[in-house]
């Protein structure tokens, strides 16, 4: 959900991710079989770090389905660049819940990358904020992003706010 692993933007996205060394607690209530039946399994990039690849990032959302085998999904990211008509596909990744509020996923571009994802925050039918480390790149950013199904309210950029002052991530999100 998170993992948007292959080619162009996907590439440049996660090219700089850290190593999973900034502890988190995840939010137990996450359940990624109900995250990826809501909305048919499609959910909206809202906010991104900042970093020097997606500058030119206007557009990205995800879909999710169950794979058929228990806990696996298959997710897809696509994205849209200032100028482009069309989103792209960035990627693929197999998803496997891990345990309460943390997912492993492992692209399926044949390099089998894998990275892993801890949800925050997961409000059922509205948003969801997470984070993403793997084992390559530096860790000058800590790559979070917000996913939902429509913008936030300002309750919801508070709660937001108050998860990155709580854990003081490196990096600033913006919104797409």
């Amino acid at each position: 959900a998170f993992l948007f692993l292959g080619t162009s933007i996907a590439s440049a996205l996660l090219h700089d991710i850290g190593p999973c060394n900034v502890p988190v607690t995840a939010d137990s209530n996450f359940d990624f079989e109900m995250f990826s039946q809501e909305s048919k399994g499609v959910w909206t990039f809202v906010k991104v770090p900042v970093t020097q690849t997606n500058h030119d990032l206007i557009g990205m959302f995800q879909t999710s389905k169950s794979t058929g085998k228990p806990g696996e999904y298959h997710t897809t990211i696509y994205g849209k660049n200032k100028g482009e008509q069309k989103y792209s596909n960035l990627g693929d990744a197999t998803v496997v819940e891990s345990s309460s509020g943390h997912l492993i996923a492992t692209s399926r571009d044949g390099k089998n990358k894998v990275y892993k994802a801890s949800f925050l925050k997961y409000v059922p039918g509205r948003y969801a904020y997470f984070t993403v480390c793997g084992d390559e790149g530096d860790d000058s950013i800590v790559h979070r992003y917000v996913v939902a199904h429509s913008r936030l309210d300002p309750d919801e950029e508070a709660e937001v706010n108050r998860i990155e002052k709580k854990y003081k991530f490196k990096g600033v999100l913006r919104d797409i």
